[in-house]
């Protein structure tokens, strides 16, 4: 089977960046493993110089060079190079990870040359951007959260084939859907075999937040978590890491750490290297996510591999992912009072730690790749039988 991906793929794959580019990543190399072609059209980029090709663990990468990062200078690149290159590949199926405004282009050129496909979605925009609209409640913060809202809209009524990670975003786009034949399917994003292979050694107090660094993971919020815990806690520490993309936040980041002086109790890891994302899963004793919006959190999947038990806000998918008290412990996002809480009991019952760190390797086998793949494969096998 010749498999076309249109998505952002990693640079570097050895460099976390984030959740999207790892699924590409990850589904993309199992595909390969197990006999298939697969050719990747890479997100047009600023931050190369031209055009080009390459094979990454036998996969077929094509990369385009964006003058700026603007949508309208993504839009040009996509019409001109992206969609004739991907015309030209006749694969058996198209699986796009892309869902902003400019991959309604790509849709319209698959149909209009009858190209079966199927979308995957990331994340929910439309939630951010009602949110973000709630803290701030300014003219340009109610339009981008319409401007969402059409957007989605319109992708849903154009779209047949949708694969969704979580319940909580299949429910939310069957609201966009109205009478439209939507056919969604739940599958979970993979996580690769190396987490699995990591044992659960925690060196001291050391909580851990992988994610994007950015406003949705709310790292700000877990800066007050740890700052009202060094009061019970002094040898507390919490270890960030994630892909950078908002250099102002990351700022906002390190001068509130000063200013709380938390620099003995708080270090910031962007981009870090694989082999040191597995270092810090294998050596932290707790997972922390404080995000405001979030579906499957595939960071949370890789630390529950290793066997870190997860304190979370019960947001999004993640209150479908969790049982409360059996593999994690809950929270409102904002209610620091209650992070704490839970933080301290695991800290202070070691046993706790250990039952919910077996029956969280135990529950994330359902992330294998291997096995996930497995669906998908038969899910375009479905897709090429349909009208």
């Amino acid at each position: 089977m010749k498999i076309l991906m249109v998505g952002k793929f990693p640079l570097d794959a050895k460099l976390f960046k984030d959740g999207t580019e790892g699924s590409v990543y990850g589904e993309a190399k199992t595909l390969v493993e197990k006999g298939h072609k697969v050719i990747v059209l890479d997100m047009p980029r600023s931050i190369i110089d031209k055009d080009y090709h390459e094979t990454v663990d036998g996969i077929e990468v094509h990369r385009f060079f964006c003058a700026e990062d603007s949508l309208k200078q993504q839009k040009k690149v996509i019409r001109k190079r992206l969609i004739p290159l991907m015309l030209s590949c006749d694969p058996s199926i198209c699986h796009l990870h892309v869902t902003q405004h400019h991959s309604l282009q790509v849709v319209s050129a698959l149909r209009r040359h009858k190209i079966k496909y199927l979308v995957e979605i990331h994340g929910l925009p439309r939630k951010e951007a009602k949110q973000a609209f709630r803290k701030q409640k300014t003219l340009p913060k109610l339009f981008a959260w319409w401007y969402e809202c059409f957007r989605e809209f319109v992708f849903v009524r154009n779209t047949h084939l949708v694969v969704t990670d979580t319940d909580y975003e299949k429910q939310a786009l069957r609201k966009f859907a109205f009478r439209h034949k939507l056919d969604i399917h739940v599958i979970h994003q993979g996580i690769h075999d190396d987490f699995y292979q990591q044992d659960y050694h925690p060196q001291d107090n050391t909580l851990l937040a992988v994610g994007t660094i950015a406003p949705r993971k709310d790292q700000l919020m877990m800066l007050d978590v740890v700052d009202k815990l060094r009061k019970d806690i002094p040898d507390i520490k919490l270890s960030i890491v994630g892909g950078l993309v908002d250099l102002d936040y990351y700022k906002k980041l390190q001068t509130r750490i000063v200013r709380k002086d938390l620099a003995r109790h708080v270090s910031l890891h962007p981009d870090v290297h694989a082999i040191e994302l597995l270092k810090q899963y294998s050596r932290s004793r707790l997972f922390m996510l404080c995000a405001s919006e979030e579906s499957q959190c595939v960071a949370m999947a890789e630390a529950m591999a290793v066997g870190l038990p997860v304190v979370s806000t019960k947001v999004g998918g993640i209150k479908h992912l969790l049982s409360e008290g059996d593999n994690g412990f809950l929270c409102a996002h904002g209610d620091v009072k209650a992070m704490v809480k839970h933080i301290k009991n695991l800290l202070q019952h070691p046993d706790l730690c250990q039952q919910m760190s077996e029956r969280n390797k135990k529950d994330a086998e359902k992330y294998r790749w291997s096995s996930i793949v497995e669906k998908y494969i038969k899910l375009y096998a479905k897709a090429m039988k349909d009208k």
